[in-house]
């Protein structure tokens, strides 16, 4: 598996250079991310915000974009996004990584998620366009990075929930679990369901008769529930020794 991580903003100095700090969030938190995706054997491209064409080249399993948003929606939270379809032939593998990103990294750092500030930035954000047309496209809007305490302490000072949640959402995307196992099957299941029915069946008596009232028979002996069980098998063959038939039985032990 290949991904390519951008710092979001890193390396400008004019233009377009991010929020208060984005650029040194964003330069601290991707090689931590890219460190921790080593360990799982994923290989991993670092870039800046102005990456080369051969940085670039290719087919990757993923590139994703970092970032993190200014205060300006006067609350904390952030969002990961796609591109519009339009710009992303690969738009059923972005939202597919991108879905299972979202489930890992808010529930990981307590960040809320506002899906509703994907905006023109974000969707028709200027890296779709350069990369093959076979690299899914993610971008995370970490948090409102000076929004303090709150998004303010978890992206700079728990920086280790922010790589669990935005890595284990890769991984989780890039090798997902395998078919789960069928559950074993119980060769006694027959057997137990027979005895649950007699046992039910036993209960039901035993109440009818403790219910039970008539000025004919007042009297009658109670009837001792029954507690063990016995199956007998019986198998039955021809005089060649083939076999004809089975009979069970289940009777109970006094």
């Amino acid at each position: 598996m290949r991904v390519i991580l951008q710092a979001g903003h890193a390396g400008r100095t004019s233009g377009s250079t991010g929020a208060p700090s984005e650029q040194k969030w964003t330069s601290e938190i991707v090689p931590k991310i890219a460190s921790k995706l080593r360990e799982h054997g994923i290989t991993v491209r670092e870039v800046n915000a102005d990456p080369t064409d051969a940085d670039i080249a290719n087919d990757w399993d993923l590139f994703l974009a970092v970032h993190y948003d200014a205060d300006i929606y006067n609350d904390r939270g952030g969002f990961i996004d796609t591109p519009d379809p339009s710009t992303d032939f690969a738009t059923v593998e972005s939202n597919r990584i991108a879905s299972e990103m979202r489930k890992t990294y808010f529930s990981t750092t307590g960040i809320p998620e506002h899906m509703e500030r994907s905006n023109r930035n974000t969707k028709f954000y200027y890296m779709w366009a350069k990369l093959s047309a076979r690299t899914p496209c993610v971008l995370i809007e970490a948090g409102v990075g000076f929004r303090t305490p709150e998004d303010h302490k978890t992206l700079w000072f728990e920086q280790d929930k922010v790589v669990i949640g935005i890595t284990g959402g890769i991984l989780n995307a890039l090798y997902p679990d395998p078919d789960p196992e069928p559950e074993p099957v119980d060769p006694c299941k027959d057997y137990i369901e027979e005895i649950a029915v007699l046992t039910d069946a036993n209960k039901k008596l035993q109440k009818e008769i403790e219910d039970h009232v008539c000025p004919i028979c007042p009297i009658i002996p109670p009837v001792e529930p029954i507690k063990n069980f016995e199956v007998i098998c019986k198998e039955f063959y021809d005089e060649n020794g083939k076999f004809l038939s089975e009979e069970r039985t289940i009777t109970p032990i006094k």
